[in-house]
C-alpha cells in the first residue's frame, strides 16, 4: 500500500513541475494537448478516462512488455523500465511536452509494477499501477471538471 501511495504522490508532484512549465511551453508550441472528448458525454468521458484508459494502457504498456522482457534473463531492470516507459510515452503523442512527462510518468509505473511483482507478483503488480493510474487521472478529470 504504501508503494502505491508513494507512486500516486509522486505521480502529483510530476504534474504540478509540468504545470510549472506549461505556460512557457504553450507560448512557443501551443496547447499540450490531450484526449478529445467533444462528442462524448461526461459520464462516458469519466469511465474511459478513469477506467477502461489506465487497465488497457496498463496491459499494453506494462503487463505484456515487462512479462515479455522479463523472460530475457539477461536484461537489467533498468532497460525493461526504460523500454515499457517508452511505450507508454509513445501511448501519449498529443505533444512533445506530453510524450517527455508520460515517459517519466512510465519509469514511475513501470518501477511500480516491477516493485509490486517482485513482492507479490503479476496480479498485485498489474492492479497497484491500474490503481494508481485510475486514481491520477480521476483527479485530474475532477479538477478539470470542476475548474473549466
Amino acid at each position: 500500500m504504501i508503494i502505491i501511495l508513494l507512486s500516486y504522490f509522486i505521480h502529483l508532484i510530476l504534474l504540478f513541475l509540468l504545470q510549472m512549465i506549461l505556460p512557457i511551453y504553450e507560448q512557443f508550441f501551443g496547447v499540450i494537448g490531450g484526449a478529445d472528448f467533444q462528442e462524448s458525454s461526461l459520464l462516458v468521458e469519466f469511465i474511459t478516462i478513469g477506467i477502461l484508459g489506465p487497465i488497457i494502457e496498463s496491459i499494453l504498456s506494462q503487463l505484456i512488455p515487462i512479462y515479455l522482457l522479463s523472460l530475457i534473463k539477461k536484461l537489467p531492470l533498468w532497460s525493461i523500465i526504460l523500454i515499457s516507459a517508452v511505450g507508454f510515452a509513445l501511448m501519449h503523442n498529443y505533444s512533445w511536452l506530453y510524450i517527455v512527462y508520460s515517459f517519466f510518468i512510465g519509469i514511475l509505473y513501470a518501477t511500480t509494477f516491477l516493485i509490486c511483482k517482485i513482492k507479490r507478483g503479476y496480479s498485485l503488480a498489474f492492479r497497484s499501477v491500474c490503481l494508481i493510474h485510475s486514481l491520477y487521472n480521476i483527479t485530474v478529470f475532477s479538477f478539470d471538471q470542476i475548474f473549466n
